[in-house]
């Protein structure tokens, strides 16, 4: 039986598309080092009882309210990472840098997401969303590097998944620069709901054909 759906989350997905595990959380200590020549940033999975406050700190700050929409109390995101960490839809996570959090993840299972209506999504198919909790530690070249480092750690932690996708808001005109200057590919719009337009980038394994997926 499944959970109850969450945000985002689609209804109208086969049955086989729900896998029995939640979607991996990668090891970054493979790729950050090499990668961006440090590692500096971990991540590990969001406790409900003692990182709920401090997010929800960040979320009502007016940078993430302008992209993430979700200046919730904590009680209510220690109720929603409680829904998530019951199911295998999506997993929340903490970002730390140098140690500190600062930063909010969430890795998703995108053919089970509202995103997956907009190209031909499968059913390992992976996604994240990013928000830096610390507005001054954005644009410095700290996070934009990272990203392509974590979806390709992504790829590697499930060796099904063919592609990971992120999609900013079509007005997030920052991420999607981030993502540009940073090895991702596409761009286009796409409307997965009628009050939510965003721009559809990916990175893909060697077997990935973008075209057969409606990502180019």
């Amino acid at each position: 039986m499944r959970s109850e759906a969450l945000p985002r989350q689609r209804t109208d997905t086969p049955a086989a598309w729900v896998l029995p595990d939640p979607p991996p959380i990668p090891d970054l200590s493979r790729y950050t080092p090499q990668r961006t020549g440090h590692g500096d940033i971990m991540i590990r999975v969001a406790d409900p009882d003692t990182d709920a406050s401090l997010v929800a700190e960040w979320m009502s700050q007016p940078h993430l309210i302008a992209t993430w929409q979700q200046p919730w109390p904590a009680s209510q995101w220690a109720r929603y990472w409680v829904a998530q960490l019951s199911g295998t839809y999506s997993v929340p996570v903490i970002m730390l840098y140098q140690g500190v959090a600062v930063g909010y993840l969430e890795i998703y299972r995108a053919g089970r997401d509202e995103v997956g209506r907009c190209y031909h999504s499968a059913r390992h198919d992976l996604g994240f969303h990013i928000a830096v909790g610390d507005p001054h530690l954005t644009g410095r070249r700290i996070f934009s590097p990272f990203l392509p480092t974590l979806a390709d750690a992504m790829l590697e932690a499930d060796p099904l998944c063919q592609v990971v996708i992120v999609d900013p808001a079509v007005n997030n005109t920052r991420m999607h620069q981030a993502l540009l200057n940073n090895g991702w590919r596409g761009g286009g719009e796409a409307q997965p709901r009628p009050d939510r337009r965003i721009r559809l980038f990916y990175r893909g394994s060697s077997g990935l054909d973008p075209v057969e997926r409606g990502l180019s």
